[in-house]
């Protein structure tokens, strides 16, 4: 999702600022970031943990073991959710990052659009962008005026540029080793194919 709205901003967005304005001198207090992160439109994600199994191989799974689909269930249940954590860890390391980077003035101009009426405009806006919708020209002329206001931008790209490093979080291969031993362990078969989740680790 965040990757379809970044693409879809940038449509809108001016040149990149040169490298000394974008990361400005001083150092950010953690209580700032804190405060910062806890009213971007992110939080929801950081605090939202994902149990819910792929169906695919909820079904590649269950048709190798008939009958035990339940049981199946469980454990890509448990492996999806031990996943989302990890990528959520991830995703707060990397918010942090891009908000250090961003500096105390940017941070609480864009803590003053989170929390004000401005961000009720943005909100249908972005929701917009990232189900790939066309503005309208009054919809353009609104971001456009929001982004000359607040440094959205700055924040989006800084976000952008953690989300293309992010990948697989290293954290997540205890969830692969613990789905992997409880199918073993519970004698359900697992697919062979290359690149079956959850993989066998070395």
């Amino acid at each position: 999702m965040m990757r379809l709205l970044l693409s879809a901003l940038a449509l809108f967005a001016p040149a990149a600022a040169p490298a000394s304005a974008q990361n400005p001198a001083g150092s950010v207090s953690d209580a700032l970031i804190e405060r910062f992160i806890s009213v971007t439109p992110e939080s929801r994600r950081l605090r939202s943990v994902d149990r819910t199994p792929d169906p695919g191989w909820l079904e590649v799974y269950s048709r190798l073991n008939p009958g035990r689909e339940d049981e199946i269930r469980a454990i890509l249940g448990e492996a999806q959710a031990c996943f989302s954590e990890a990528r959520n860890r991830a995703l707060l390391d990397m918010m942090k990052d891009a908000a250090r980077g961003l500096g105390e003035h940017r941070l609480n101009r864009l803590i003053e659009l989170f929390t004000g009426p401005d961000f009720e405009q943005l909100k249908p806006i972005m929701l917009r962008l990232d189900n790939g919708d066309t503005l309208s020209p009054a919809e353009s002329a609104e971001l456009e005026r929001l982004k000359q206001a607040y440094p959205i931008m700055d924040y989006y790209r800084a976000l952008n540029r953690g989300e293309e490093s992010l990948g697989i979080p290293p954290a997540t291969v205890p969830c692969s080793r613990a789905a992997h031993e409880k199918f073993e362990r519970n004698g359900i078969q697992i697919p062979r194919a290359p690149g079956a989740p959850p993989p066998k680790p070395d």
